[in-house]
């Protein structure tokens, strides 16, 4: 198994020092924001911000970190249609430029009727789940055309919000170019009394589609969840990393939210149920 970072996770930095201190930490992949994460970044348009795209892959690429993952969130069921346009034109923006920094997957959640993209009733309905595929079938055609692929998070208080509803999206659009990153903690919902049904039902509709993990941990707390680094927590690591070896693919797992002091324990906590897990 693969173990990377979230990037930004270190703080901001220039490319070249954020890609030595992954590193340095003993981890060989990443999942990159890079206006989170790399001091000065400006996201030109045209042919200067390839270049600047081609710097930072290249800066990356030196110390041997691939980034697997080019983070470019937005709201794509924004409640305003400008901001909603806007958000869909710099992801647009990083599907063009993935393949300068190496990565042809560039991921987002999906979004709510709130501007802060918390918990809303509408995110369930049917007219939230027809806006989010009219934001993203142009970008499906642009993804096919560039050879790039989408990555899509579905959190449970957000437009996807249930493996089945993830699965509907993958076959409405009917495009290999979407895939998903799969974060199990962010699918189970406050209040949640049965997580492995959901895992398991998430393996089955679309476990072909997921190309990177998010590794975090929770206690549920009452009725919300509290998030911990992964492996302290609730969530049957022992079923998510069993999924990750019988799919026989090279998934990285990339610790989400984790505070660097914690990284080398919570590798460690994986190995060990991988190690424990593997028939071989």
């Amino acid at each position: 198994m693969e173990f990377g970072v979230r990037a930004h996770d270190f703080g901001r930095m220039s490319a070249s020092a954020l890609a030595r201190t992954i590193a340095a930490h003993g981890f060989s992949c990443a999942q990159l924001a890079p206006a989170k994460a790399i001091e000065g970044y400006r996201d030109l348009p045209g042919s200067e911000g390839m270049a600047e795209a081609r710097g930072i892959g290249s800066a990356f690429a030196a110390e041997h970190v691939r980034i697997v993952v080019l983070g470019r969130y937005f709201n794509p069921v924004h409640p305003d249609p400008i901001e909603r346009e806007r958000g869909a034109m710099a992801f647009h923006r990083g599907l063009e430029i993935a393949g300068e920094l190496g990565s042809p997957l560039v991921a987002t959640e999906t979004g709510s009727a709130r501007e802060d993209c918390g918990p809303d009733p509408w995110n369930s309905s049917d007219e939230a789940y027809g806006a989010l595929l009219e934001t993203f079938a142009p970008l499906v055609d642009a993804a096919e055309g560039l050879g790039a692929s989408i990555g899509i998070e579905p959190v449970a208080s957000h437009v996807l919000n249930t493996p089945g509803r993830m699965r509907r999206f993958i076959d409405d659009l009917g495009s290999r170019s979407i895939r998903v990153v799969f974060d199990p903690v962010n699918l189970v919902p406050d209040g949640c009394e049965d997580p492995r049904n959901i895992l398991s039902e998430s393996f089955e509709l679309f476990g072909d589609r997921i190309d990177v993990l998010h590794a975090k941990d929770y206690v549920m707390e009452g009725r919300r969840k509290r998030q911990l680094p992964a492996g302290l927590g609730e969530l049957d690591y022992r079923l998510v990393i069993s999924f990750l070896l019988e799919t026989g693919r090279a998934i990285p797992v990339l610790f989400d939210k984790t505070a660097p002091a914690d990284l080398d324990d919570c590798k460690r906590r994986l190995e060990a149920i991988a190690a424990s897990s593997d028939p071989a």
